[in-house]
């Protein structure tokens, strides 16, 4: 449970609370998959709605314990569907942090974005 679902700074609960779940599978070869699913409130108008957010990628080490990484993921609303948009992303980092670069074709319905 979270008291306020924020998702890149934006409240996707409204201010209330969100139930949310998650479910990740990562192989010893560097890949990995998974499903976060979450209670949403994007209008006022709409009312209660799901998040669902599957996801894929691969992990690679580099020398010096960084590694690379690239995936994607889809988030998907069951009720606001003109919301759903497609991500890849790429990232680099260290066991300790790490930084991830995402780009949408069409993010939450409307324009491209980085």
């Amino acid at each position: 449970m979270s008291s306020d679902y924020r998702y890149r700074g934006v409240s996707l609960s409204d201010g209330c609370p969100a139930l949310q779940a998650q479910l990740g599978r990562d192989s010893d070869a560097g890949g990995y998959a998974g499903l976060q699913v979450s209670t949403v409130r994007l209008e006022q108008h709409i009312g209660d709605d799901l998040q669902l957010l599957p996801y894929a990628g691969v992990v690679r080490p580099l020398r010096g314990g960084w590694h690379w990484e690239a995936g994607v993921q889809y988030t998907a609303f069951l009720r606001s569907r003109e919301y759903d948009y497609p991500e890849v992303f790429a990232g680099i980092g260290t066991g300790h942090a790490g930084v991830r670069l995402f780009y949408s074709n069409d993010y939450y319905g409307r324009w491209p974005a980085w």
